[in-house]
């Protein structure tokens, strides 16, 4: 239900905003030469004044700077050098080269997508394509270029794919070309090269290219029907020409080409498509594509004016109908959005007639009359799509009136183009065929019909009418955000932003889970709980993975929106207590997200978080106004309590800073931190400070021209520190003079996430764009013990603590050795055991841990407190706060009706009042009990203690019939006493049944009395229990303790002034109190002074007893506000 409730909530979000005219932003971002800072203060000013939708023209925004950030100047500019293919083949080689032997790099994943398991998404994918050619020679080879992991090859129709870039210091692929003299002449594009392969693609060589820099993409190349030696290729910046085989290529003309076609009998006439601004021109070659003159006729011609556009098209040819042009044109015209049209040309390009849809060009869509081919609606009826992104076109070899396009969904035609159908959907089981939104290219090679898209690669041999995906084990998932587990490194999340959420959940499944739909770009996977993992949908959510496949995963609310969550962290010492950045705001939960506390308001963007491992109070953060403002380093040390700026100076960071920082804390010495600097240059990209940031020194040394994206210390080796570059990884510690590269067998990938995981010795990385890989670690130290607790205080209805290993070491061969004094167990052996502690008090935790490497320990002081919070007599509870009073609980065992608050027009006093009741007459669920506790009573001086209390039953008659105990325990709930069981009709305070649901009248209320001088000397605890038997409700007020205090005193001091604990007590006690001055006295039964203590000022003291014999005492608390005597026993 979840997914299709959030399938529809996309739905409605496409149907509302695609309907929206351009912001200016949106424009200045697509001009010609944008100027990066000027554009995205255009988009903050916009929503500040606009609430933030996310839509086509977000979407966008974010791939746009997603892709051109790190090619940013000081400037605002965007500059992508050229010759950078060159810079980056020495880089690569050189990296490899100066890693001599040692262990090689493993992918990991994903390779796959279970889409039969339970919890599958509704538009699986894992993988983006750009491109695909089916060799035309031998049709069981296919190459297939990706987005993000280079071009691959299959041999049997993609079955089986390798890649054949692996060695090459590039990703995206934007176009292929197979010879058809000889298929081992292969080419392709990639970034503004054009690669050449004269042996069926072993080997590449970059060829050369004269008269310009062709841009930042080569579209298209296409080769002479029959001439082999000439090639063409559209590009960005330019048209290009071959006449020696794609050897050499020449640019002819410096515009914005991205479409070629040659006629398919007649290599002279050639068709291409230029983009100029907002419009396209259909450009037409009778010389084999030197020169060109533009097409008018009938040629889509948006009103700029009125803000009309036509930015992208495709056109396509046949040889079935040799003088036909088939040319989709999306855009924007007459009050619609998504397609502008569809044209057909029958004279080989000199002239197009309009088509489809609607009269056109443009218009509101209708499903009926004028459907958007261009919209994620499966019948048309949306304004919108994005096609500027996203745009496929085939037409049949053999029957030219059978035409298929693509955007979101694929759509064909039976007609030549005067309708179309859907033929498949981008959301899975939607009741047509499947296929990944985003598609990018259609091509059909006789029977076989291929379609790529942002999640995959898909073959059709029935014209389209079923497709089949082919991407399984193309290792080349683009990575946002992502995160292993601390002990089960192979739970894993990642999120993809293209490819939503996938999760990893060792062998469960068949590969990895993709789950809920596109657009996230985060995930994490909780330090000790090896099935919960995180992971965001218009903000995080938590995610239990299942056991086995036949259960879906289930989703619950991380309660806290998160603007990058790649920027949390954990406390060491609680695995639940987690740091994130919610804008300006640094935010903290340390029950796992049921409860947030904010930290910091930094008044700029909070960035990088990292918790110093060896003392949590240590925390260092980034920070970050907007782009063109440098980013700054802050520590607290004092949890968050107090900021220190420390951003090292400009000298430092080489002018670099405004592209922020990442940081990571040594382990044992939380004053050594390290800092890379974004951006790609030659220093100023590592800084290290050993005395907490004061001052910084520049460890940069032998770093490459490079962009370091990630930095991890190595817990437990001296100081050694892996980072993640734009092309390799690399090591130090403080014994190497220079850093190390640790790349074997790495592919060129950008690293999105390092994270050593020391229980399984391995180092992962998470790539943009290859997917994640493995090494071991560089090396192996001894273990670093560390230890954690779910909770910090425990109360007399909840005693039980469980502890974590949570030890920096490989657990092959581990042994555990807890010590827990006060607690019980005060020893174990367990991995995580659990403890509980009967007795209030601070109490410290000891782990030492043993492997094969070492044995370290470590102790936590004052990791758990038991408080006793005690309330004093006279107690009265009126529930007049809608709220449960303070230190009370409620107990729900079936997790269904329980005891609830409700306003009565008359109580027992016949005025209004506000009780607690439980709705007999809408639960049924008998006998089921649920049980209202009150908070702890201090009988210790009380004689002749009585409890009251007012309540009101109505019987419902024929059996249905319910009942309430009162019950008293002075030992936290261990063994209670009964002092009130009664039922039906020696219940009910009305002697009438009533059948409707029933509330009190004046006169309805009962008092019962009870008597507690029998728990002289203790503290009690109060329970009262509902039995349910679908009769009528049953309603509770005014609940009082009263008693005779046999200890004179001035002013009795509260017990959240000054406290004395444990009780009982062995050989010390504490003292917790908020006086400037207080002293403590302990006395016999006698009432003789046997401990006249010194004053103490505010905080926490601990008093020896060793002195004093078992038995019972009393403890004065004396201060100007008053005193207390409470009786202490020594045991």
């Amino acid at each position: 239900m979840i997914r299709y409730f959030l399938l529809s909530a996309l739905l409605l979000m496409a149907t509302d905003l695609f309907s929206q005219s351009e912001p200016e932003w949106f424009k200045m971002m697509n001009a010609d030469n944008p100027n990066f800072f000027e554009v995205e203060e255009a988009y903050e000013s916009f929503y500040a004044d606009n609430d933030f939708k996310k839509n086509r023209f977000t979407q966008d925004h974010k791939r746009w700077v997603r892709e051109i950030e790190k090619f940013v100047q000081p400037n605002g500019r965007i500059q992508i050098p050229a010759g950078r293919y060159e810079d980056k083949l020495s880089q690569f080689q050189e990296a490899r080269s100066a890693q001599r032997g040692g262990p090689q790099w493993q992918p990991i994943g994903p390779f796959h997508v279970d889409t039969d398991a339970p919890g599958n998404s509704y538009a699986p994918g894992f993988t983006r394509f750009n491109t695909v050619e089916q060799d035309p020679v031998n049709g069981q080879i296919v190459y297939a270029g990706t987005a993000t992991t280079g071009l691959w090859k299959s041999t049997d129709k993609g079955f089986n794919w390798q890649c054949i870039t692996y060695d090459m210091p590039l990703t995206h692929i934007r176009s292929i070309c197979i010879s058809h003299a000889n298929n081992n002449h292969v080419w392709f594009g990639s970034g503004n090269n054009i690669f050449r392969s004269t042996d069926g693609g072993q080997n590449f060589t970059a060829t050369g290219i004269t008269g310009g820099d062709p841009g930042n993409d080569i579209w298209e190349i296409k080769m002479h029907p029959t001439d082999a030696n000439i090639l063409l290729a559209a590009a960005s910046d330019g048209w290009l020409r071959s006449t020696d085989g794609g050897a050499n290529w020449v640019e002819l003309l410096d515009e914005y080409f991205y479409e070629i076609d040659f006629h398919p009998n007649n290599g002279s006439i050639v068709y291409g498509l230029k983009r100029d601004g907002d419009k396209n021109y259909f450009m037409r070659s009778v010389d084999a594509g030197q020169s060109f003159i533009t097409i008018t006729g009938g040629a889509p011609n948006p009103d700029l004016n009125n803000g009309e556009h036509n930015r992208r098209s495709e056109i396509a040819v046949t040889p079935a109908a040799i003088n036909r042009v088939y040319w989709l044109a999306p855009g924007s015209a007459d009050g619609g959005d998504g397609l502008y049209g569809f044209y057909v040309s029958e004279d080989a390009g000199l002239s197009f007639e309009f088509r489809c849809c609607g009269t056109g060009p443009g218009g509101v869509a209708d499903p009926v009359t004028n459907p958007n081919i261009m919209d994620w609606a499966a019948d048309g009826s949306d304004n919108g799509g994005q096609y500027y992104y996203d745009l496929g076109l085939a037409v049949s070899a053999t029957d030219p009136d059978k035409i298929y396009t693509a955007g979101i969904n694929i759509w064909y035609s039976e007609d030549g183009g005067y309708n179309f159908t859907n033929n498949h959907h981008w959301t899975w089981g939607g009741g047509i065929g499947y296929v990944h939104a985003d598609v990018h290219d259609l091509k059909i090679y006789g029977n076989d019909f291929w379609a790529v898209s942002d999640g995959g690669i898909f073959h059709s041999t029935d014209g389209g009418v079923n497709f089949t995906d082919k991407t399984r084990d193309i290792h080349g998932t683009e990575i946002w955000g992502w995160g292993a587990g601390f002990r089960e490194g192979y739970v894993q999340a990642c999120g993809t932003y293209h490819n939503g959420t996938l999760l990893l959940n060792n062998d469960v499944w068949d590969g990895w889970l993709h789950v809920w739909g596109g657009d996230q770009y985060d995930g994490f996977v909780n330090p000790v709980e090896k099935n919960l993992v995180y992971a965001d949908w218009a903000g995080m959510s938590k995610i239990r993975l299942p056991q086995d496949a036949s259960t879906a995963p289930t989703g619950g609310s991380f309660n806290r929106g998160v603007n990058n969550f790649s920027y949390h962290d954990f406390h060491p010492n609680n695995p639940y207590g987690i740091f994130v950045p919610d804008g300006n705001s640094l935010w903290k939960t340390m029950d796992g997200s049921n409860s947030w506390t904010e930290v910091k308001d930094f008044g700029e963007e909070v960035r990088s978080i990292r918790i110093a491992p060896s003392n949590p109070d240590v925390i260092y953060t980034s920070t970050k106004i907007g782009y063109w403002d440098d980013a700054r380093i802050w520590r607290s040390d004092d949890a968050g309590v107090t900021w220190s700026e420390i951003s090292p100076n400009g000298s430092l960071t080489g002018g670099h800073a405004w592209r922020g920082f990442d940081l990571t804390v040594d382990g044992g010495n939380p004053m050594i931190v390290w800092v890379s600097i974004a951006g790609t240059h030659v220093g100023n990209n590592v800084l290290k400070s050993t005395n907490g940031g004061q001052s910084w020194a520049d460890i940069s040394d032998n770093l490459p021209n490079t962009e370091v994206q990630d930095i991890v210390h190595h817990i437990g080796t001296d100081g050694g520190v892996y980072i993640g570059t734009s092309g390799a990884v690399y090591y130090r510690n403080n014994s190497m003079n220079e850093w190390m590269s640790y790349s074997n067998g790495l592919p060129q990938s950008y690293t999105r996430t390092l994270q050593v995981w020391y229980n399984g010795g391995k180092l992962f990385n998470a790539t943009d764009g290859r997917g994640v890989f493995e090494i071991p670690l560089y090396e192996t130290p001894a273990p670093v013990a560390n230890l954690g607790a779910n909770r910090e205080s425990v109360d007399c209805l909840d005693q039980t603590v469980q502890f974590y290993d949570l030890s920096y070491m490989d657990t092959v061969g581990a042994t555990y050795q807890w010590s827990f004094p006060g607690g019980n167990p005060s020893a174990s052996t367990n991995r995580d055991p659990i403890v509980n502690y009967p007795n209030p008090g601070l109490f410290d935790a000891t782990l030492t841990v043993t492997n094969n490497d070492g044995t370290d320990t470590k102790t936590l002081t004052g990791v758990v407190e038991h408080v006793a919070v005690l309330a004093s007599v006279p107690f009265e509870e009126d529930f007049n706060d809608p709220e449960l009073p303070e230190n009370w609980n409620i107990q729900n065992p079936d997790e269904s009706y329980t005891w609830t608050i409700i306003d009565l027009d008359t109580g027992a006093t016949c005025q209004p009042t506000t009780a607690y009741y439980m709705n007999h007459h809408g639960y049924n669920n008998p006998p089921a009990e649920d049980y209202l506790y009150s908070q702890l009573v201090n009988l210790q001086f009380i004689q002749d203690a009585e409890l009251t209390f007012d309540y009101a039953y109505v019987r419902w008659g024929g059996g249905y019939e319910d009942g309430f105990r009162l019950e008293v325990s002075t030992d936290c709930g261990a063994v209670w006493d009964t002092l009130f069981n009664e039922c039906c009709v020696d219940l009910m305070t009305v002697e009438d049944n009533v059948q409707d649901p029933w509330q009190p009248g004046c006169g309805d209320w009962e008092q019962l009395s009870f008597d507690l001088s029998p728990y002289y000397g203790q503290n009690v605890l109060i329970r009262f229990v509902s039995v349910n038997g679908w009769g009528n409700n049953f309603y509770l007020d005014n609940v009082e303790v009263d008693g005779l205090n046999v200890v004179g005193m001035a002013e009795l001091l509260s017990e959240g002034d000054a406290r004395v604990y444990p009780n009982p007590a062995t050989d010390q006690l504490y003292l917790q109190t908020s006086f400037d001055k207080i002293s403590v006295q302990i006395l016999d039964v006698s009432g003789k002074v046997v401990l006249n203590s010194k004053e103490y000022p505010s905080g926490l003291h601990r008093i020896s007893v060793e002195s004093l014999s078992d038995g019972i005492y009393f403890v004065r608390l004396t201060s100007q506000n008053g005193e207390r005597v409470e009786k202490l026993v020594i045991d």
